[in-house]
């Protein structure tokens, strides 16, 4: 199979949905409640920046990564990785593939597919003519 250059972008949403948010923003305001009724003021603060963590991790946007797929090697946001340094490549779930380097420690690359169905046809078929499926 002949492999031509392909690149797609793909996003990560770490953001919590709506109803999460609110469940685990609520838990907080209650443990905080508590702790400050019983005067546990280190634990009162711990919790208090917990929620502005929170508060913050939820407002950033989600995370964009670029994938870039050639002849030889695939490019994620920049950084090139050879073909010759996988073992193999595995599909744990939907919209999802994991390179599997032939370095025992090395810890695997994961790579988010489009939401195109004939792109991630395209890009597993290519992946699978140059390594094996786990």
């Amino acid at each position: 199979m002949k492999i031509e250059k392909l690149s797609w972008e793909a996003t990560l949403d770490h953001r919590l949905n709506r109803n999460q948010f609110q469940s685990w923003l609520a838990l907080l305001v209650i443990g905080l409640v508590l702790t400050v009724f019983f005067r546990s003021w280190l634990v009162s603060l711990v919790i208090f920046l917990i929620i502005i963590l929170v508060i913050v991790n939820q407002q950033r946007p989600p995370l964009t990564l670029q994938y870039q797929l050639t002849p030889k090697s695939i490019i994620i946001n920049g950084s090139e990785y050879p073909f010759k340094d996988f073992s193999s490549v595995s599909i744990p779930r939907n919209n999802t593939l994991v390179l599997n380097f032939q370095k025992r420690f090395k810890q695997a690359k994961e790579i988010h597919l489009p939401n195109t169905l004939e792109k991630q046809y395209k890009i597993t078929a290519i992946l699978s003519s140059v390594l094996p499926i786990e």
